[in-house]
């Protein structure tokens, strides 16, 4: 099959992003457990009322205005997220932050809203130097990591950590996004500061799918990881991924490591 066809079939398999028990709180009115209830101009926005969270945000702080913004983009309300916008809510900080919470959450069309809002900010990092592309890969938000590679996403941005999206989408089996994570040209080389690389954290998952996808573009089935020194191969027998390792074993992998 191509690799198209394999994206299509990811795609059709991956399942919606679950509301969290504070999102649902959120959506209802209600704080999170042991807090208050949320403003007025919070509640508007979490609940999708566009109108009302306009009038509210032009009688309230710079402060609670952006954080209605995050709310409605974490929320998925992308009406409101435009609505705000058009009224001069936010800038590029809070925008920002609203992108990395729709990225987040899996919500693609509150991605596109930020995006056609001409937010700046699509490779901006958090307190931990991940970016919106780095936390829908994480998630495997496969849409959403397509929306913003389209948007002109740094594929290879890493986090503080060293760990790119395509290793955090490989982690997590999130095989739709490695796909196309792939397809941009991620480097599947990348490692951490430890040294794991995409190919090394698939056969410590037993990820076959993702594996075969790596072994497909080409990797170096030699490289190690840099405290123990382990191959993808060591990696794979060691955590009992047999089926891995004979995937490994057929494209060339050594028994043992060269010097």
């Amino acid at each position: 099959a191509s690799a198209g066809d394999r994206r299509l079939a990811l795609r059709r398999t991956a399942a919606p992003p679950a509301a969290s028990t504070d999102e649902r709180a959120l959506s209802a009115g209600g704080g999170a457990a042991g807090e208050p209830p949320p403003s007025p101009l919070l509640t508007a926005a979490a609940s999708g009322d566009a109108a009302a969270a306009v009038a509210l945000a032009h009688s309230t702080d710079s402060a609670e205005a952006a954080a209605a913004l995050v709310a409605a983009a974490r929320l998925g309300r992308a009406e409101v997220v435009t609505a705000l916008h058009a009224a001069g809510v936010g800038g590029a900080a809070s925008g920002g932050g609203a992108l990395h919470a729709a990225s987040l959450h899996g919500h693609a069309a509150a991605v596109e809203a930020l995006l056609a809002a001409g937010f700046e900010g699509v490779d901006a990092v958090d307190a931990e130097g991940r970016t919106p592309l780095w936390l829908a890969s994480q998630q495997g938000h496969e849409g959403v990591v397509d929306r913003l590679l389209a948007a002109g996403a740094a594929v290879g941005a890493a986090s503080s950590a060293g760990e790119s999206a395509l290793l955090v989408a490989t982690l997590g089996g999130h095989e739709a996004a490695v796909q196309t994570l792939l397809e941009a040209s991620a480097s599947a080389e990348a490692a951490d500061k430890a040294g794991w690389r995409p190919l090394l954290r698939a056969c410590q998952r037993g990820h076959e799918g993702i594996v075969r996808m790596l072994l497909e573009v080409g990797v170096d089935l030699q490289a190690t990881t840099l405290r123990d020194g382990l191959t993808a191969l060591h990696v794979a027998c060691r955590d009992g991924h047999t089926s891995v390792a004979r995937a490994l074993l057929s494209a060339g992998a050594a028994l043992e490591q060269s010097d």
